[in-house]
């Protein structure tokens, strides 16, 4: 999902890390709802992330220098790692899928994403009555 953030982020790692942290807010509450469901979830949700800082920030039980000033509401994220319930796995911006949704990308990028997606491109024949 794509929304504005409601705190303003002095660098693009906090603005990630708060995305991570609501990221993992989702997650907890999908596991919570599957485990209603009784579809417990044995293993870590994993979350990819593509930029390292914002990986390490998250995965330190300490305060690191940078990161005082952020809230620390955002730093959920590192509590539900410790807990097990999120796993958090580095991939490369060229491999994240999700930016496709978010962010105009070249046409062999947008066309590989696109495929991952399984979204097909359909040329309609006439029009279609709603």
């Amino acid at each position: 999902m794509s929304k504005l953030q409601i705190s303003p982020a002095l660098s693009s790692t906090e603005a990630e890390y708060i995305a991570l942290s609501l990221c993992a807010r989702d997650v907890i509450w999908s596991r919570n709802m599957m485990a209603q469901l009784g579809f417990n979830q044995i293993n870590p949700t994993r979350i990819y992330e593509d930029n390292a800082s914002c990986i390490k920030i998250a995965e330190s039980r300490k305060q690191l220098p940078g990161t005082k000033h952020v809230s620390i509401r955002y730093h959920f994220i590192r509590y539900q790692i410790e807990a097990g319930e999120v796993s958090l796995h580095q991939i490369s911006t060229k491999e994240m899928t999700a930016d496709s949704l978010t962010k105009a990308l070249p046409l062999p990028s947008f066309l590989k994403h696109r495929e991952a997606f399984r979204m097909v491109h359909f040329e309609g024949r006439g029009s279609v009555d709603a």
